[in-house]
């Protein structure tokens, strides 16, 4: 019983600290392409892009041979749906390797996130793919498991005072 009760209690604690976002580029799991000796990593903050919502595009940009930040560059940012540029930022300095940029997706499609140096010779750049959804389920989630961690702790109480 006293086990039950540790769970309930981590689960209605531990468990909706899983939806908070965090922002960080160097993280295990973000996907990572490499270019002409430069290594790329690109992740979204939260870690699901919605449409209608903004969403925090994540860069990380490292010297592939000795994984040392990259500074003083400049990058560009072109997002592409389908082959067509829907929007292109260029000029964006990156001063210590890691940049963020905000953004709202307007359709739920795979869009492709192209990264370029433009200061360094050969420019060398990668793609990104990026899946926009159009529902965002975290809200549903969260209602579902707090009333299934009630129903648990009701079921427990009740079967505790019989």
């Amino acid at each position: 019983m006293r086990v039950l009760r540790i769970l309930l209690f981590l689960t209605l604690t531990l468990g909706p600290l899983s939806l908070l976002p965090i922002s960080e580029a160097h993280i295990v799991g973000a996907p990572t392409q490499d270019d002409q000796g430069y290594r790329f990593q690109f992740r979204t903050d939260p870690p699901f892009a919605y449409t209608g919502e903004e969403v925090f595009l994540a860069f990380s940009i490292r010297n592939a041979s000795d994984d040392l930040d990259l500074s003083n560059a400049q990058a560009s940012i072109i997002i592409s749906r389908n082959g067509e540029i829907i929007e292109s930022l260029e000029a964006i300095d990156v001063p210590f390797g890691d940049f963020v940029i905000p953004y709202q997706f307007d359709d739920d499609v795979l869009y492709s996130i192209k990264i370029q140096l433009d200061n360094v010779e050969g420019n060398p750049s990668t793609d990104f793919p990026l899946d926009v959804i159009a529902f965002r389920m975290g809200p549903i989630i969260l209602v579902v498991g707090t009333l299934a961690a009630i129903v648990l702790a009701v079921f427990v109480i009740k079967r505790r005072s019989k």
